[in-house]
C-alpha cells in the first residue's frame, strides 16, 4: 500500500491547505448556527490491498469519491448552500500519466489539469457562482525540494500561474474577499502570499519557512505558518498584516508547526502540533489567541490539521499514529476536546480539513 501521493510527497513540507473565518463567504462560513449541524471532513483513507482512496466524512458517514483503482487523496471541502465541494488530486488511466489536480462537487469530478505535468490542488473557495481552486503544476525538473512548479490557482477552471516554472513554489491556501484574490504558499524556500498576484514575502523567513493558511477578516490578512531553523527546530507561527508572532508551547516541548487558521470575530484560533525535536513524539494542539491546549495531553502521535469555530463550538481535525508495524494512522476529530474516530485503526488514514455548517 502507497501512504501518500507521490507529488503530495514531494512537497513534504506542505500542510493543511484550507482557509477559515467566520465572516466571509466560502471556505469555513459560519452563516448562522444550527442545533445539530454537519460536520464535513475530507482526507484520505489507504485500506490493506488497495491504492489511497480520497474521501469526505459527513457526520462520520463515508463518502468515497474515488474507487481505490488508482491514488487519490481528498485536501480541501467547503459547502456552498446544499454543494459539498471537495480539492484534492488523483491519477487516471485515460487521462496522461501524471498526477491530476481535480476537484469534486457533489461527488462528481472536475479535472483542472491535464495530465502531462504532475499537479494537486490543495484548496477550495466558493463564492456565489465562482469556484477558486489553488495549488501546484510540477515544470517536471528536479528541484532542492522535490520538482520545480508553477504556483497556481484556477478560477472556474481557468488557470492563472503566479511563478515561471523555474524554482521549486506551490499555493497551499486560497481565500477570496470581495474582488481581492489571496492565496498563501511557498517559493523556494520562503514563506510568502500573492495579492491578485502580486506577491509579498513573509518576514523572519530564517532557514526556511511555510506558509500553510491565510484568511482575510475585515481589512486584516492571517496567515499561519511554520519557520524553521538547525539550531530550534520547526515554529508554529503565524502573520497578521505582515506582522509575526510565535506561538507558544508547553515548558516540556521544543518544537512545534501550524497547519490552519479561523479568526472568530477577535478571537484567532490555529491549529497544529508540537513535540520534542530530538524524538518522534508530537501531540496535537489548539491555540486560542496565543494560548496553547494540547489536545492529547497524554498520548503521542496526534497532529491537529483543521480547525472550524462554530458559535460557542471547537471542532479541530487531525489524525491519531497507532504505533504499530504497519504505520497504520487514525483520521479523527474532536469537538470541544472530545475526540471521534473516523477509521478503525488497520489502515493509513488522515485529514486534512474541517468545515461545520
Amino acid at each position: 500500500m502507497k501512504k501518500i501521493l507521490p507529488f503530495i510527497f514531494s512537497l513534504i513540507i506542505a500542510t493543511a491547505a484550507c482557509t477559515k473565518s467566520d465572516n466571509k463567504p466560502g471556505p469555513a462560513t459560519s452563516t448562522g448556527i444550527s442545533s445539530n449541524p454537519g460536520i464535513y471532513i475530507a482526507g484520505f483513507d489507504g485500506s490493506p490491498g488497495s491504492h489511497d482512496t480520497a474521501i469526505y466524512w459527513k457526520n462520520n458517514v463515508t463518502t468515497h469519491l474515488s474507487d481505490g483503482t488508482a491514488l487519490a487523496s481528498a485536501r480541501c471541502v467547503v459547502v456552498s448552500g446544499t454543494d459539498v465541494y471537495v480539492s484534492g488530486g488523483l491519477y487516471n488511466a485515460g487521462i496522461g500519466t501524471k498526477e491530476l489536480a481535480a476537484y469534486w462537487k457533489n461527488g462528481v469530478i472536475n479535472y483542472l489539469t491535464d495530465g502531462t505535468m504532475d499537479a494537486y490542488c490543495f484548496s477550495i473557495f466558493v463564492i456565489g457562482n465562482d469556484v477558486y481552486a489553488a495549488g501546484s503544476i510540477s515544470s517536471n525538473v528536479p528541484a532542492t525540494f522535490g520538482e520545480n512548479g508553477f504556483a497556481t490557482y484556477w478560477k472556474n477552471g481557468v488557470a492563472y500561474k503566479m511563478t515561471d516554472g523555474t524554482t521549486f513554489s506551490t499555493v497551499f491556501s486560497i481565500y477570496v474577499s470581495g474582488s481581492d484574490v489571496y492565496v498563501a504558499g511557498i517559493i523556494g524556500t520562503q514563506a510568502v502570499y500573492w495579492k491578485n498576484g502580486i506577491v509579498n514575502y513573509l518576514p523572519d523567513y530564517s532557514e526556511g519557512s511555510t506558509a500553510n493558511s491565510i484568511v482575510v477578516s475585515g481589512s486584516d490578512v492571517y496567515i499561519a505558518g511554520t519557520v524553521s531553523s538547525t539550531q530550534l527546530g520547526s515554529q508554529a507561527v503565524y502573520w497578521k498584516n505582515g506582522v509575526l508572532t510565535r506561538l507558544q508551547i508547553q515548558n516540556t516541548l521544543t518544537t512545534s508547526q501550524s497547519n490552519c487558521i479561523f479568526v472568530s470575530g477577535s478571537d484567532v484560533y490555529v491549529a497544529g502540533d508540537s513535540g520534542n525535536q530530538n524524538s518522534t513524539e508530537y501531540f496535537a494542539t489548539i491555540w486560542k489567541n496565543g494560548v496553547p491546549t494540547t489536545l492529547t495531553p497524554t498520548v503521542n502521535y496526534t497532529i491537529a490539521k483543521a480547525v472550524f469555530v462554530l458559535g460557542n463550538d471547537v471542532y479541530v481535525a487531525g489524525n491519531k499514529d497507532t504505533g504499530d508495524a504497519n504505520g497504520d494512522r487514525i483520521a479523527m476529530y474532536w469537538k470541544n476536546g472530545v475526540p471521534t474516530y473516523l477509521t478503525n485503526g488497520k489502515s493509513f488514514a488522515d485529514v486534512w480539513s474541517l468545515y461545520v455548517k
